[in-house]
């Protein structure tokens, strides 16, 4: 059952990432509409969000993320030029410092903006902590980062009215002060992905269930502390919800690599015209690293 599973996933890799990559920008276009213009999508930009996400699917996942900023610079554009060049210049710094030196940058970011615009934003850091390397992290600050500053726009662009006095720059920085919960979302996004990550690679065979686990609890207690004091506006149920779903995120990653990953010992069995073989595979990290094999 194993092995047909890895021969299925090995044979439909590339349309499995395919689809996954068209859901994922799909459901970009429409919340980045929904949430610069702060309006339901119509039929016209569902259309559009269907032809780029199928555009997306075929072509490097760094275009997915220029797509994004492109819409995102361009509606942005529609409420004041001001704020089109505000996320035009954070985009530039967002893609030289982490983009260009961090692999799966683009993705990582998209689906952590996403994370955060469905309520979502203590997913991440354990997911992302039990696959990549603790540098990942960066990638996953930038989706927080910018998630804030699409929600400083749209803020900004609902307060702006023709004869005001106020800069759009000015509206931005009030609804940055405003936003208590993004020093600490973007923080402990960091703190929790560098922890699950450098607990994941410790040399024992507990390792990524430990790593879930702290990562999970400390997800859970920070932002219900936090909020409890009244130092940050935290929803409970933006905290639950993500808790559950970082439970089973984190149950998944780890079933798929007990199952179909190498981390693990495998026992075997061959034969020939005289012999049975029992094949006794042991990883080279983990507890098999240094052992002495003996004829």
């Amino acid at each position: 059952m194993r092995e047909d599973c890895r021969r299925f996933i090995g044979e439909k890799e590339i349309f499995i990432v395919m689809i996954l990559k068209f859901l994922i920008a799909l459901c970009m276009i429409l919340t980045i509409k929904a949430g610069v213009t702060l309006q339901a999508p119509g039929g016209s930009i569902i259309i559009i969000a269907i032809l780029g996400g199928a555009l997306c699917a075929f072509l490097p996942s760094g275009f997915m993320a220029f797509f994004g900023a492109a819409e995102c610079i361009y509606l942005a554009f529609g409420i004041s030029l001001m704020l089109a060049l505000f996320l035009g210049l954070l985009f530039a710094v967002i893609f030289f410092l982490v983009m260009l030196f961090f692999d799966d940058a683009p993705i990582i970011t998209v689906i952590g903006a996403l994370l955060c615009a469905v309520g979502l934003p203590f997913v991440m850091p354990v997911s992302l902590g039990l696959l990549k390397k603790p540098s990942a992290s960066a990638s996953a600050c930038a989706g927080v980062l910018v998630f804030g500053a699409l929600k400083w726009v749209s803020v900004a662009g609902s307060a702006l009215s023709p004869g005001g006095d106020s800069s759009p720059l000015t509206l931005v920085s009030e609804a940055f002060k405003q936003d208590t919960a993004f020093i600490f979302t973007i923080v402990l996004t960091g703190c929790v992905t560098v922890m699950v990550s450098v607990i994941r690679r410790l040399p024992y065979a507990m390792s990524c269930y430990i790593a879930a686990a702290s990562g999970i609890i400390v997800n859970l207690l920070a932002p219900l502390i936090a909020g409890l004091t009244g130092s940050v506006e935290i929803e409970p149920l933006s905290v639950m919800l993500s808790f559950l779903v970082s439970l089973a995120s984190a149950g998944f990653i780890i079933f798929m690599d007990r199952s179909l990953g190498s981390a693990r010992t495998e026992y075997l069995e061959t034969e020939d015209e005289d012999y049975v073989y029992y094949i006794k595979a042991v990883p080279k990290t983990g507890k098999g690293e240094g052992r002495d094999v003996k004829y």
